[in-house]
């Protein structure tokens, strides 16, 4: 029996379906949950019946009580698997691990979970509206007579006229209107500290809450007496609503670390904190308003508390809903055409359902020595009427040596699973899970190579040992354009590590490209798997123009030319709780020729002409990167590159040197710019205090002795261990006595930046003077910026060892008023270096709402108007070009964020649609035009660096702006600092 017993189990027999006997191998969830549709299971079990397939009926209790026991002998089908009980969530996670195998029929699993209430199934929805009714235990704050004096305001921007006050609302009484203006980051409001302690006991956290118009969501937060922060997002209406959260609804926030692992004490709580932050609320800036009151605490009484946190870990592509997204424009649904697994006479063609989901896509197990963790293969896909890719709708994955073996289909829709070749699709994938022979990995090492490089193929199969008997593999390689066979081979499969051959006396010919295809063959000679991949001999093309710099403006033989892209990762990222193939995407993991392709033919769509994307040392070695910068080239795109690991501060020169030299870099005219540094900025003191002994010498040399600098500075600094400390980050943004030391620290910052950043930019044209050297330069030139903890990089300072000024913009997301600041920033470039373009390395922002998990149309919206202000301001600065913060669609695992340009199914966002409409304007605006109105910009203004100088001069800039002019800043006060260079 391969059923794990906990209770004695009814086995069903329904009506039309068999009765199996206990050793069934295959077991089918007939889910009769609210929601669920049991036919599914019903005709499933029919359809295995009538093709001779044993399996066994399992309901919904039995999932919770009598799991199938984990092992690679037993299969289970979850119909309807976004629908189950919560109960089974641990039980199905251990299944897992052990190497039970799954199929997954209809979507991501637990979407819908359904807890169990005194013997019945209930929703979530039910649950919380009895839930809502428990009494309130404890009082904290009813706001009937709350001194707001005591309450504290935490804001990005303190300048912004938000406000707080107490209204007595027809509706509920006495409550707390919280008012927040021009929202661009967050705006929260903190009670003073609690008058006692919560009474033990109380574990849940009630209040009453209503939103604004705009306003449909709102953080709320505990801090405990330890410091530790807890937050927690609600949903909000227009009508009042009561809210009762549990401990495990709030999460911990950057604080204590030690407190990470752990969770909320309502006992140890010593104040809240209620309002919007973008980190738990983003999507809104702009005006918003709410209403909040009754802030107590509770226990749950008569009411069983049901835990509706799903505790499954995430896997590809079953759980957490993210992994899948909604289609449009699906004309229809067809096999992979690359898989292999299932027999050619499997159903060709597939009945849409009302609507279409599909999973994020992954990279196939193509090329060999990749090191990886699974292989993803995928067996349906959704295409449009014109035969544009929309997704995958089905797949199978697996772990070395046919571990943790599941699949999964994206439909949520029950009647897509009645359907006849549906029914027949699942059968053939069942049992050919239970005969698992198949390719590890196979094909080439590298998807493009130099015309000098050596070619080898790898294969690797794997299979139980009784399954490998009569098995072969057969490769060839083809030419892409004639079909014309260049090579072929057959072998017996190598089951434990790839059987590589070297192909050194194949004649491949110079810019051609080739197939590889690897198929392994049953003992009849069938093939039963298929892997597939193009194969390029490539080098760049030398008669592509380059990319040069002229008065401050880039320029393509005699035409200026404005990059107009985006930063790009693929969509194949998103999703992925993996770091490594998420971050190091050009690695042997991460890359998938065919998802970066269709990737790229959409970005050039768009009507964008560069990306910036970043290449670990860790990953060149694989040669990805070349075959990038081919399709690139292929679809007249030119990249700018980020280097990593390391900034020139501390400048890792050998590992930069291996990846511009080993990859040929030099040569190619389709790279414009190298990017060596990723948002650098000087930290708190803690970080520059590093600088501490360079501070002071860079004193004396220019003040001849310390004393000399107390007396120039009309400030005695206090001395630690015989030296001058680094200034405080206050003493940068507050006016003070320290206001003339505070001064030369900036010029001995510029003067750091200058000495490493000049020396990085040598070392590198040393071996590539063909192109730009520069950096992502984070809030460098940002006018709005008051710390209150970082100091940027200055312009000044960078300036002098870069060949291009790259700020980001994320100061400047919000309404115009918020993001036209930009245009200060470009004119302060031009004024520190007028031989240098400005180019914005990074501007967007996030749609994602983490109370729902997906993109309300509201936040699609708001982007869409934040770029069309952004373009806006690209277009009057005469911006020298933009790549936005990024290209695929879909939530981002280890950020929370969604800021895809594009859906994950390659449809237009309203965002899009800005790019198409606004994006030939900025690529069109040819070489910057010379200023009509110049306004002086005293340097020396104190205090907070750039953002002082700005508030000084803001009045009169945006006057001469709003008449036409175009503003020219001549700087005053910008001496050049005397210290050591």
């Amino acid at each position: 029996m391969k059923i794990k017993c906990m209770m004695p189990i009814l086995w069903l027999c329904l009506s039309g379906m068999a009765c199996f006997h206990s050793a069934a191998e295959v077991y089918v969830l007939v889910n009769d949950l609210p929601g669920a549709d049991p036919r599914v299971g019903r005709a499933l079990l029919e359809t295995l019946s009538a093709n001779n397939q044993a399996a066994q009926a399992i309901t919904p209790l039995q999932l919770v009580e009598s799991m199938p026991e984990a092992g690679q002998e037993n299969l289970l089908v979850l119909t309807d698997a976004g629908i189950l009980p919560l109960e089974a969530a641990a039980g199905l996670d251990a299944y897992l691990d052990g190497g039970g195998r799954l199929v997954a029929a209809g979507g991501t699993l637990f979407r819908d979970p359904i807890g169990r209430l005194e013997g019945k199934w209930v929703t979530q929805a039910v649950y919380q509206e009895q839930w809502s009714e428990i009494p309130l235990d404890h009082l904290v704050e009813d706001f009937k007579s709350a001194d707001l004096n005591a309450w504290t305001r935490s804001s990005n921007d303190p300048g912004h006229p938000s406000s707080a006050a107490l209204e007595n609302d027809p509706g509920k009484g006495s409550c707390l209107h919280i008012q927040i203006r021009d929202l661009n980051g967050w705006e929260t409001l903190y009670s003073p500290p609690l008058a006692e302690p919560m009474p033990e006991g109380l574990r849940f956290t009630t209040f009453w809450a209503k939103g604004g118009p705009k306003t449909d969501r709102m953080l709320f937060e505990w801090e405990e007496a330890d410091g530790s922060r807890w937050m927690a997002t609600v949903t909000l209406t227009p009508q009042w609503k009561r809210y009762v959260l549990t401990e495990k609804d709030f999460h911990f926030w950057e604080s204590i670390p030690a407190r990470s692992k752990t969770s909320l004490n309502l006992q140890n709580v010593k104040k809240f904190n209620v309002g919007l932050a973008a980190t738990h609320t983003g999507g809104l800036w702009g005006d918003h308003d709410i209403w909040i009151t009754e802030v107590g605490t509770c226990k749950p009484g008569d009411l069983p508390t049901l835990d509706w946190h799903v505790s499954l870990k995430p896997r590809e592509p079953l759980f957490p809903v993210y992994h899948s997204y909604a289609c449009e424009d699906v004309g229809e649904i067809i096999p992979c055409k690359h898989q292999g697994i299932l027999p050619s006479d499997a159903p060709a063609s597939f009945k849409l359902p009302e609507s279409v989901q599909a999973f994020h896509p992954r990279p196939q197990s193509t090329g060999y020595g990749k090191n990886r963790t699974h292989r993803w293969i995928p067996l349906l896909e959704a295409f449009s009427p014109k035969g544009d890719y929309r997704g995958t709708l089905a797949v199978v994955r697996f772990a070395p040596e046919l571990k943790q073996m599941w699949a999964a289909y994206s439909i949520e829709s029950p009647g897509f699973y009645l359907d006849k070749a549906v029914q027949q699709h699942l059968h053939l994938l069942i049992k050919r899970m239970l005969n698992p022979a198949f390719l590890w990995e196979a094909g080439s090492s590298r998807y493009t190579s130099f015309p000098d490089q050596a070619i080898s193929i790898g294969t690797w199969a794997v299979a139980p040992s009784e399954k490998r008997k009569g098995i072969k593999v057969a490769a060839s390689i083809r030419e892409a354009e004639s079909g014309k066979e260049v090579w072929k081979d057959e072998h017996q499969p190598s089951w434990d590590e790839p059987y590589i051959q070297l192909l050194d006396t194949v004649p491949f010919e110079k810019g051609k490209g080739y197939t590889v295809q690897v198929q392994l063959l049953d003992s009849s000679g069938q093939p039963i798997d298929s892997l597939s991949h193009p194969l390029h001999i490539w080098a760049s093309d030398p008669n592509l123009s380059p990319v040069t710099i002229r008065k401050g403006d880039f320029y393509i033989d005699e035409k200026a030319w404005i990059p107009y892209g985006v930063n790009y990762m693929p969509s194949s990222g998103i999703a992925r709780e993996e770091w490594e193939p998420f971050e190091q995407w050009l690695g042997p993991r991460g890359y998938d020729p065919e998802i970066i392709e269709r990737d790229l033919a959409r970005v050039a769509d768009l009507g964008m002409n560069m990306v910036s994307v970043f290449l670990y040392h860790d990953s060149h070695a694989f040669g990805n990167l070349i075959d990038f910068l081919r399709l690139c080239e292929k679809h007249h795109l030119r990249v700018n590159l980020s280097l990593r690991p390391g900034t020139p501060l501390d400048f890792e020169w050998e590992k930069v040197r291996q990846m511009i030299e080993e990859n040929r870099l030099a040569q190619d005219h389709s790279l414009f710019a190298y990017d060596l540094a990723w948002e650098p900025h000087f930290e708190g003191v803690e970080d520059r205090s590093r600088y501490t002994k360079e501070w002071n010498e860079w004193i004396r040399g220019k003040h001849g002795s310390l004393e000399n600098a107390f007396k120039a500075w009309n400030h005695k600094a206090e001395l630690k261990d015989g030296q001058v400390p680094v200034p405080q980050s206050r003493e940068w943004y507050e006016k003070g006595p320290w206001d003339a030391m505070a001064l030369d620290y900036g010029d001995f910052l510029n003067d750091l930046l200058e000495r490493h950043y000049s020396h990085a930019r040598d070392l590198v044209r040393g071996i590539d003077p063909n192109h730009a050297v520069s950096f992502r330069m984070q809030h460098a030139g940002d006018p709005t910026y008051w710390g209150p903890t970082w100091i940027p990089y200055d312009f000044r300072g960078v300036a002098r060892g870069v060949d291009i000024l790259e700020p980001e913009a994320y100061g400047r997301i919000g309404d115009w008023e918020q993001v036209k600041g930009g245009i200060f920033t470009v004119d302060y470039g031009r004024a520190v270096a007028p031989e240098l373009p400005v180019f914005w390395a990074e501007a967007g922002y996030t749609s994602w709402n983490m109370s729902t998990m997906d993109n309300p149309p509201k936040n699609l919206e708001v982007v869409a108007s934040f770029y069309r202000h952004f373009h806006r301001m690209l277009i009057e600065s005469h911006s020298n070009g933009i790549a936005f913060w990024w290209f695929p669609g879909g939530f981002r695992a280890n950020e929370n964020s969604d800021f895809g340009i594009l859906n994950p199914d390659g449809t237009d966002r309203p965002v899009t649609k800005v790019i198409r409409e606004m994006g030939p304007q900025v690529v069109n605006l040819g070489a910057h035009p010379s200023p009509t109105r110049w306004i002086e910009v005293d340097l020396r203004t104190r205090p907070g660096g750039l953002a002082g100088a700005y508030n000084s001069v803001k009045e009169e800039y945006w006057k001469a702006i709003e008449a036409g002019e175009r503003v020219g800043l001549k700087l005053v006060g910008d001496s050049t600092a005397h210290g050591s260079r």
